[in-house]
Formats: C-alpha cells, structure tokens, sequence
C-alpha cells in the first residue's frame, strides 16, 4: 500500500514537471519568434533602397538573430529538474538565445533580404536599360547596367524608411533624397493691377486655377505665364526637381519616381 502511495506521488511530481517544462518552451519560442520579427523589421526599417545586397543580408540576418536571442533571454532559462534531463539539453540547445533557431532564422532572414535586393537591383537595372530604346547597342545597355548597381552600395540609411523621417534626417544631419517642397525656382507673387486685369477677362468659371487657388499669373523662373496657359503643375514641378536630384547622386528610380518625368529629362525635353 505504500509503495501504490508513492507511485502516485511520484506520477503527479513527474507530471507536473512536465507541465512546467512545457509552459518554459512555450514560453521561450514565443518571444524568440518575436524577437526575430522585430529584429527582422529594424533591418528593414534603416536599409535603404539601394543598399548593397549584401549588406542588406548581412543586417537583416544579424539583427533578427539578435532579435531573436534577446527574446529568450527575456522568457528567462530552461529550468533544471529531476526528471526530463535529455529533453531539457535539446530544448536548450535550441531555444537558447544563440540556438539553434535564432541561428537558423538569422541565416534564414539574410539569405531572403538579399536575394530581395539583388531582384530589386536587376528590375532597376532592366528599367534604366528599357530608357534607352530599342536602338541600344549592347555596350550601352552593359554601361548603363553598370552604372545602376554602382549604385547599390552601403547601408542607404538616408534612403530607409526611417532614415527618410524627420528624426532618422536629424540623426544623420539632414542627409538623403530631398523631401518634397515648393521648388525655389518656382516665385508666387500678388500684383492687384495683375489681378484686376485678369478678373476683367475671365469670369470666375473661366479662371483657371493656380496652385495658391490664386486668380494670378505666376512666374517659373524667368518665363512669365499668363492665365489660362498650360502650366506644370506644382506635383510635376517638384517630381522634376526630384528626378534631376536622383540622377545628380547617380540614384536609380524608385517607387516614388514618376518614370514619365524620368524619360523626359533623359531625352532632354525639359
């Protein structure tokens, strides 16, 4: 009768370490996982469009590693106990914070950010080529081809999504692509002479709009347009300013290029 008593002792001690070993790994996957995810989103967030593929890789792969080694170091140690030693070490040996996954992840994230980037790059490539027409010699196409990945190099942090924040800006002291503004070329000036001269000629209908909703003419550089005479609008405007920057630091074009505007400067017809 006593030894039925401590068999069941022993069953309910053996069951509820199990239940505790379980809660633990539990515990450890779910924040090495989360860990990696945040690791894996830090890396994206401060690497630029034309990062180098592999230093894309390289951050991707590192920080979700460390992401997710951080993670379980948080959810605490694989507890030692009386029963379970051999599922205790594998479990160890893989849901520590440099096991198995994180490692594996780590590896894993990098090898997918930079086949990414390197895709990216050829579709870069590919569209910078298609600029040059059908009459493209293959020198031409290889130069240009070239000049595109040249491009990739670096971290881009001035190009990421938080390198392109106010704060990521600050951070680096105000260098990366130029945001959007009023282009300095572009002079907006009130002359009520002007004014009543054109509100005598148009009817409020007739008025075309200009981009203060002022009835007035406008100057663009030195050239005076008149209303009612097609003008660049003041999006188009800042879209050339844009382009002629990117192709000033030998950028290749984004999602945020008007690839209309970019032929036209390319063909020099603005």
């Amino acid at each position: 009768m006593g030894g039925g008593y401590q068999g069941a002792l022993l069953a309910r001690d053996v069951y509820e370490e199990k239940e505790d070993l379980e809660a633990q790994a539990r515990k450890k996957d779910l924040w090495s996982g989360l860990g990696r995810t945040i690791g894996t989103l830090a890396a994206l967030g401060i690497t630029g469009g034309t990062a180098a593929p592999w230093v894309t890789a390289a951050w991707a792969g590192g920080l979700t590693a460390a992401g997710g080694a951080a993670g379980s170091a948080w959810a605490g140690d694989i507890e030692k106990g009386d029963f379970f030693k051999g599922e205790r070490k594998e479990l160890r040996k893989r849901l520590d914070p440099w096991g198995e996954e994180n490692i594996v992840g780590g590896i894993s994230a990098g090898v997918t950010a930079g086949i990414g980037q390197k895709i990216k790059m050829a579709k870069d490539v590919s569209t910078a080529q298609s600029l040059l027409g059908e009459g493209a010699t293959v020198e031409e196409l290889a130069k240009v081809g070239k000049e595109v990945e040249s491009g990739y190099k670096g971290l881009d942090y001035a190009g990421s999504t938080i390198g392109k924040t106010k704060v990521g800006q600050w951070l680096v002291g105000g260098v990366g692509p130029e945001p959007l503004t009023l282009n300095p070329d572009v002079e907006q000036f009130y002359d009520p002479q002007a004014e009543s001269l054109f509100k005598s000629k148009f009817t409020p209908e007739q008025r075309p709009e200009t981009p203060l909703g002022r009835d007035i003419p406008l100057t663009i550089g030195q050239q005076s347009v008149e209303p009612g005479v097609e003008q660049l609008s003041q999006s188009k405007l800042n879209m050339i300013k844009r382009v002629k920057q990117y192709m000033k630091d030998d950028w290749a074009p984004d999602h945020t290029i008007d690839m209309d505007v970019w032929k036209m400067i390319r063909r020099e017809r603005i």
